[in-house]
C-alpha cells in the first residue's frame, strides 16, 4: 500500500514540474549553419565559429546573445510566463521570426543590401508606413517613415485632439507628437494624401525598464510585430532598447 502510495505521489511530483522551455533562435549573422526560426532541442549543443553570433529566445520570456568562438547548450530557465502559457503567442512567434512571407507582411519590402528588413531605429517608434497596431512610451509618441526623400504636411486625428497641416521636413524619419497623444485608442494620421489607422496600445510605466524578453512578449501580445523585430535587431546589435 505504501509503496503504491509513493509511486502516486512521485508521479504527481512529475506532472507538476515545469516543462524546460523551448528555445528559437531569432537572429543569425557570420554564419549560414543555422537559420532564423531554428528551433533547439532540450540540451542541443551549438558549435559557432568566431565572428558568428546567434540571438535566442526561450519559450519563458528569456533572450541571450551567444557569441563564436562558442561551443556549448544554451540555456533554458524554466520560469513561468505569459508566452510560456500562451501556445498560441508562442506559435506566432515563431512564425514571425522563422518565416521570411510573414516577415514580408509585417514589414514590406526588404533592403537589398543585406537582406533585413526594414524596421525603425528605434522599438517606440510608431510607422506610418502602413496601417494597424502600434505600441508606445507611456509618456511620448514618436511617428517614424521608411521615405523621407520630401517634405510633407500630415494631419491627426485621435481621443487626444488633433492636428492639422503638420509640417514633416524632408529628411527627418522621425516626427514627434505632444505628450498628450500618448493615449491608448485609435489614432488617424493621413500622410501623403493617404489614410493611416493606428491602434494606439501606451506600454505601462515600468515596461521600458524591463528585460529585453519582457518587453518582446509584452509587442508581441498586443501584436506590434513590427516592433518586436526592431528588439530582435537591437538586442542582437548589443544596442540600449531605451535609445
Amino acid at each position: 500500500m505504501l509503496k503504491r502510495l509513493w509511486i502516486c505521489l512521485s508521479a504527481l511530483a512529475m506532472m507538476l514540474l515545469p516543462a524546460h522551455a523551448e528555445i528559437v533562435v531569432v537572429a543569425v549573422s557570420g554564419t549560414d549553419e543555422i537559420t532564423p526560426g531554428t528551433r533547439l532541442a532540450t540540451g542541443q549543443a551549438i558549435n559557432l565559429p568566431e565572428g558568428a553570433k546567434l540571438t535566442l529566445l526561450s519559450q519563458s520570456g528569456e533572450m541571450q546573445v551567444l557569441e563564436g568562438p562558442y561551443s556549448g547548450v544554451p540555456a533554458a530557465k524554466d520560469e513561468a510566463s505569459t508566452q510560456n502559457s500562451d501556445v498560441a503567442g508562442w506559435s506566432a512567434v515563431l512564425a514571425l521570426v522563422g518565416d521570411p512571407d510573414a516577415r514580408s507582411d509585417v514589414m514590406g519590402a526588404s533592403r537589398v543590401t543585406d537582406g533585413a528588413f526594414m524596421v525603425p531605429p528605434s522599438i517606440w517608434h510608431v510607422s506610418v508606413d502602413s496601417s494597424g497596431p502600434r505600441c508606445t512610451l507611456p509618456d511620448a509618441v514618436a511617428l517614424w517613415r521608411r521615405d523621407a526623400g520630401q517634405g510633407t504636411d500630415i494631419s491627426i486625428r485621435s481621443s487626444a485632439g488633433r492636428l492639422t497641416d503638420v509640417a514633416w521636413p524632408a529628411n527627418e524619419h522621425m516626427l514627434a507628437l505632444p505628450n498628450e497623444f500618448a493615449a491608448d485608442g485609435r489614432m488617424m494620421v493621413s500622410i501623403n494624401g493617404e489614410l493611416r489607422d493606428l491602434a494606439l496600445i501606451v506600454a505601462p510605466d515600468d515596461l521600458p525598464n524591463a528585460g529585453p524578453g519582457a518587453v518582446f512578449t509584452w509587442l508581441m501580445e498586443h501584436k506590434c510585430q513590427r516592433q518586436a523585430l526592431a528588439l530582435i535587431e537591437r538586442v542582437h546589435a548589443g544596442l540600449n532598447l531605451t535609445d
